[in-house]
């Protein structure tokens, strides 16, 4: 029997991308954004995640990149980002690949999800 506090691990690999505020009342916290994630059924908001407040949706190009910088995963004294990726591998069961910037494959992979979103049984 598993213990209550036993997570599932994804099989599939998610995409994340890190980046910290710049300024306002959340200055240097965390957002992680999962950019072939739809957030909404109209396409605005790609999936995201902050240490605050938990899951939600982010508009990737109209606010957070021009108001969050990149951080810098490989980095490893930024305890926040390492606390950030074993929260959401151990605690959610994301096994995650952290990418510096949205691609075009990303894209598609966020256009193609968004059309299973909006049609389910595959129309």
């Amino acid at each position: 029997m598993a213990d209550e506090t036993t997570v599932d691990r994804d099989e599939e690999t998610t995409v994340a991308i890190i980046r910290r505020w710049r300024s306002g009342e959340c200055k240097g916290q965390l957002l992680v954004l999962f950019p072939e994630l739809p957030a909404d059924i109209d396409g605005r908001f790609c999936e995201s995640w902050d240490p605050g407040s938990g899951h939600g949706g982010a508009s990737y190009w109209h606010m957070v990149i021009q108001l969050s910088a990149p951080t810098r995963p490989a980095n490893p004294d930024d305890d926040d980002v390492k606390r950030a990726i074993t929260t959401l591998e151990e605690g959610y069961g994301y096994r995650l690949r952290v990418m510096k910037r949205r691609t075009p494959q990303m894209d598609a992979n966020y256009r193609a999800n968004l059309h299973r979103m909006r049609h389910p049984s595959g129309g």
